[in-house]
């Protein structure tokens, strides 16, 4: 009854005679507003106190077990919403939320909504080193350096040179073979371009250009660009 208790002094002050905005009664009921326009049809709210109660037990718990199968069981936003459309009461958020936790049988028997993987197909293994290759990005804490020498890609940053730059992220070259690795370390800022670039200049030149690409299809590597030089 605490937690009424702001209902509660409203149906009083209702039945003294009072007004009160966006509250009215009507045959022993009270209904508040939803939202910010009064109209004279819809859009009212049954409010609902915690001692009141239908067919032998708390109405809000009937209300609850409506709204869930009326939604089909369709989880708590869903009831949720089925109730603030048409009641009212405090702590209503939370009692839906609860409520909805404990169907157990609601959580075991839902489907599963993504797509199925497939079955797992493994990598050939190549014939000789650097003709198959895997590639990705791994984002790393930020590390400031200076640079000797000027790799393709780098860009500075606000208040930094071509020398002194901040890596944000490390470039893993794999081959497949015999897990020989490049790590080459970009700044947050790199496009399919640089890449190519890079490319050229540091890893062709030592072990060639590969005749399989394995990636996480980064945009950069999916990219037409990329896709063309490669």
């Amino acid at each position: 009854m605490e937690k009424d208790g702001n209902y509660q002094r409203i149906w009083k002050e209702i039945m003294e005679g009072k007004k009160i905005a966006g509250i009215q009664e009507q045959k022993g009921f009270l209904y508040i507003y939803k939202g910010r326009k009064q109209q004279t049809t819809g859009g009212w709210r049954l409010i609902i106190l915690r001692n009141f109660n239908l067919k032998g037990m708390s109405a809000i718990e009937t209300l609850l077990h409506e709204a869930h199968d009326q939604t089909g069981h369709g989880g708590f936003l869903k009831t949720y919403s089925y109730l603030q459309d048409k009641y009212s009461w405090i702590g209503q958020h939370q009692d839906t939320k609860e409520f909805v936790s404990t169907r157990n049988i609601c959580q075991l028997s839902k489907g599963i909504t993504q797509l199925l993987v497939g079955l797992l197909t493994p990598l050939a293994v190549p014939q000789r080193p650097w003709t198959t290759v895997s590639t990705d990005f791994l984002s790393i804490v930020p590390i400031k350096v200076f640079l000797t020498d000027i790799l393709p890609g780098y860009r500075p940053e606000k208040g930094e040179s071509l020398h002194k730059v901040t890596f944000h992220k490390l470039m893993v070259i794999q081959d497949i073979l015999t897990d020989y690795t490049f790590l080459i370390p970009y700044t947050s800022y790199i496009t399919a371009k640089d890449v190519i670039e890079m490319w050229k200049q540091k890893v062709a030149p030592i072990v060639g250009l590969p005749h399989a690409l394995i990636s996480d299809q980064d945009p950069l590597f999916m990219s037409r660009e990329f896709q063309e030089w490669l």
